[in-house]
């Protein structure tokens, strides 16, 4: 039987032209979005949406994950209702998705592992996401989708990395257990100490060297070609 792989996805398989900053979520929602005149400008927009995620992030246990579109929500629910209600926030979502994914790209080395490593084994790929379709969206865009049996978007199950829910989604559409799935991604948390706490042989992607200590890394996706797996 062929090993799983598994991968994350965003700063993994795909990288953005320009990493965002906090502030961006919010700029790339507001401008264009038709409801810029209900603040005073841009600052007053984002003290309200950095307050409206803080305001979601409490009210939810740890880890639980929601979409984007809820911040947006509780963002002009105070300001707007009905029909309005609904169409803002539809701008809103299709502004800072036409903004976010026109940066994202994958890098040769990734399109050229990915297509190597797909003759020989099974992957997948398990993202922290905030827009539903939208992992599939962007890998479909950078040509890599189509090497994927699944993706797990952990707003459309609900749960994100590190809790064990997500994982075990994975493991469940892969039908294997742990110890068949190799997990690579670049958080170390999330894609190296969850997954070998799980019982997955995991490999981190470190192209910065921030975790010499880990054995199983590699700073370039070439590399996933050299080693076993």
């Amino acid at each position: 039987m062929k090993n799983w792989i598994l991968f994350d996805c965003m700063e993994t398989l795909i990288d953005m032209t320009d990493l965002p900053k906090p502030q961006d979520y919010a700029r790339w929602a507001y401008e264009g979005s038709e409801a810029e005149n209900m603040w005073k400008g841009f600052d007053e927009f984002y003290r309200d949406y950095k307050e409206a995620c803080s305001q979601i992030e409490k009210e939810l246990p740890l880890f639980r994950e929601y979409e984007m579109k809820e911040r947006y929500a509780r963002l002009l629910s105070s300001k707007s209702k009905g029909g309005q209600l609904d169409a803002l926030v539809k701008n809103m979502d299709d502004v800072f998705w036409e903004r976010y994914s026109a940066k994202c790209y994958a890098n040769d080395s990734v399109l050229e592992a990915v297509h190597a490593l797909s003759k020989n084994h099974l992957m997948g790929v398990v993202s922290n996401f905030k827009i539903r379709s939208g992992v599939r969206s962007i890998l479909q865009k950078a040509g890599l989708l189509s090497y994927f049996e699944f993706t797990v978007n952990s707003c459309e199950i609900g749960w994100k990395k590190p809790h064990d829910n997500i994982y075990h989604a994975a493991k469940e559409l892969a039908g294997v257990e742990f110890e068949s799935i190799v997990f690579i991604g670049d958080d170390y948390d999330n894609d190296y100490a969850k997954p070998e706490a799980l019982g997955c042989r995991a490999v981190l992607y470190d192209p910065w060297g921030s975790h010499p200590q880990v054995n199983k890394r590699i700073g370039d996706f070439r590399e996933l070609l050299k080693i076993d797996i």
